[in-house]
């Protein structure tokens, strides 16, 4: 029989980091419900905190192709032969999983395990917004041209990912997110790059960030 293994995979900008966070402050009641949760080094522990997702993990293992893929399917064979009567199931959260290639795992798995995909998507409109607060507005680019840059690589393309995933899972479980932003003040934001030390400085906008 299969075992079930959940995937979040993204998308960035559409709550990933606050579910990824929600994983590790309740790792420990997933665990009295049967789940192994995957670490930052994309290890399964059964005990102790959690350093994080493996976010950077998945990244690293899309940009070494062939070779970062067959170590990621060798340590889920391993998580295989785990689960058993205490973990019967597992979950994986990494929003790179919406890089290209990264369904190639899944195609990898589909033998041994049970794929259920989980998806947030979220209007186009209101992500490029969220996603030039993070991105674009600290480094001092105007809406217009962070948008321009986008929309010239065809960013996000939720529908892409969509495509990608649907053929290699068991289920694809698509969920819209809802959020606004305070558009006026983000714009006061940009034309004063000087209040931020860097992209990652959340001391003043963090209210705004999803």
């Amino acid at each position: 029989m299969r075992q079930r293994l959940s995937l979040h995979i993204g998308h960035p900008k559409v709550a990933s980091t606050a579910i990824e966070n929600a994983l590790v402050q309740h790792v420990d009641a997933l665990r009295a419900q049967g789940y192994l949760v995957a670490d930052s080094n994309f290890e399964f522990p059964e005990e102790g905190p959690l350093d994080g997702a493996p976010v950077q993990y998945v990244a690293d293992m899309c940009a070494r192709q062939e070779v970062g893929l067959k170590e990621a399917v060798l340590t889920f064979h391993e998580l295989g032969s785990r689960l058993g009567d205490r973990f019967d199931k597992a979950i994986v959260s990494s929003e790179s999983m919406t890089k290209p290639e990264a369904e190639f795992l899944a195609r990898a798995l589909r033998h041994e395990f049970e794929i259920h995909v989980i998806y947030y998507i979220r209007r186009q409109d209101d992500w490029l917004v969220s996603a030039w607060n993070q991105w674009g507005c600290q480094d001092g680019e105007t809406l217009v041209e962070f948008c321009e840059h986008l929309v010239e690589n065809s960013y996000p393309n939720f529908k892409n990912v969509l495509s990608r995933w649907q053929p290699v899972a068991d289920t694809v479980h698509v969920k819209p997110l809802h959020a606004s932003m305070a558009l006026a003040l983000l714009e006061v934001f940009a034309s004063s790059d000087f209040l931020f030390e860097s992209i990652h400085d959340k001391r003043i906008i963090h209210w705004s960030a999803v």
